[in-house]
């Protein structure tokens, strides 16, 4: 995977057009750090959406240490890509809500025509303009996919949230109080998983109703979790389960997978176990035995299931799938937990799944990997 920062590097080679994975709330960052790559190259900077009837520019606050976008006289029609085609003005543009989707999903014909006769005509243009195609996701078609490679702006790992909330905590400190990286943690943990401008947003807007660093993380953790929830996910900070009974086999795996938390068994080169399959039919413990396994270690439960990764189009549900998987490393160290795990492969001619209904779950440490494959055999890479 190539990240935004690798741009500077394509637009050096001549790659005239990108699609770039982003989340709406780092907008303003994208266009910080597009900015000061025109300055760079002394190339203006826009940017356009649907919501806008004119490009607009990017341009340096006066005041202010930000970019801010200003209306230009460039008033394209409702077709932005060929508008570009036929005026030719350099630029670097940053368009977001172009990719153009038919019935089932996929890139249309007509803007998989535009995109490469842009790509191949950046060879002989007389102005040099560069394309960046926003989206929360993108898909191209194979035709595409050896011309425009995709960039990511991935969710922070942890220790990007915590130098966030220590910076936030440092400037807010007389509203909140207790700048100590140790009051900080519950707050940390109720940020993973958030964009950094979704968690700059959130700390800001919470201040109205906390007035302790306490209540600031209940009030993130609450905005998590109903988010989490509209995206038919659920989200436990910590699991309130009691002790099972008869589940001693597993409390014992539970006890020795624990101690593989502890920084020191990293040193020994220890490797944390792939994860579990619990198989059975309904109402003999598997979500209880899920629960109970995030508890005794500590982290908490993200539990997703199927029917709530299937979209109308398999473009929506590999976006869901992705997005579930992104957002489990940025948790982590968290227990992801499939609820009818067998469901995501209704139709397969298996006796394996004819005894009763499945679950599956694992839990990812900060440098777990995980893909489709990997998730049907019960493993992690």
């Amino acid at each position: 995977m190539h990240f935004m920062n690798d741009w500077p590097a394509l637009a050096n080679q001549g790659t005239p057009i990108v699609g770039l994975e982003y989340h709406a709330t780092d907008r303003a960052s994208i266009l910080n750090q597009f900015y000061k790559w025109g300055v760079e190259r002394s190339m203006p900077v826009y940017y356009w959406n649907p919501g806008y009837s004119c490009l607009q520019q990017v341009v340096e606050h006066s005041f202010q240490s930000k970019c801010i976008l200003q209306d230009t006289d460039i008033v394209p029609d409702k077709d932005v890509p060929q508008f570009l085609l036929e005026k030719k003005q350099a630029g670097i543009y940053l368009l977001e809500g172009v990719l153009e989707f038919d019935s089932i999903g996929q890139v249309s014909e007509r803007r998989s025509y535009q995109l490469m006769n842009a790509f191949y005509q950046a060879s002989w243009a007389t102005s040099q303009q560069f394309w960046v195609l926003l989206d929360s996701y993108v898909d191209l078609p194979l035709n595409l996919q050896a011309l425009i490679p995709i960039l990511s702006n991935p969710l922070p790992g942890r220790e990007q949230v915590r130098n966030t909330v220590a910076d936030f905590v440092s400037r807010n400190s007389s509203s909140i109080g207790k700048d100590d990286p140790l009051a900080q943690v519950p707050l940390v943990r109720a940020c993973q998983g958030l964009p950094l401008g979704e968690i700059q947003l959130v700390l800001e807007r919470s201040l109205a109703f906390a007035g302790t660093i306490e209540e600031l993380a209940v009030e993130v953790l609450n905005h998590k979790v109903s988010k989490l929830r509209g995206r038919g996910l659920e989200y436990l900070n910590e699991p309130d389960v009691p002790n099972a009974g008869g589940l001693d086999l597993l409390e014992e795996t539970l006890d020795r997978v624990t101690a593989l938390l502890d920084p020191e068994a990293e040193q020994y080169g220890l490797k944390f176990p792939k994860g579990m399959i619990l198989w059975g039919p309904p109402g003999t413990g598997k979500s209880l035995s899920a629960k109970l396994a995030a508890k005794k270690m500590g982290v908490p439960l993200l539990a997703a299931d199927w029917g709530g990764l299937r979209g109308a189009t398999s473009y929506e549900s590999e976006r869901n799938l992705r997005f579930l998987l992104e957002l489990a490393q940025s948790l982590a160290p968290v227990t992801l937990y499939f609820d009818d795990f067998d469901k995501g492969f209704a139709g397969w001619d298996s006796d394996a799944w004819r005894c009763g209904t499945t679950a599956f779950w694992e839990t990812f440490n900060l440098d777990a990997r995980a893909s489709i494959t990997s998730l049907h055999d019960g493993n992690s890479e």
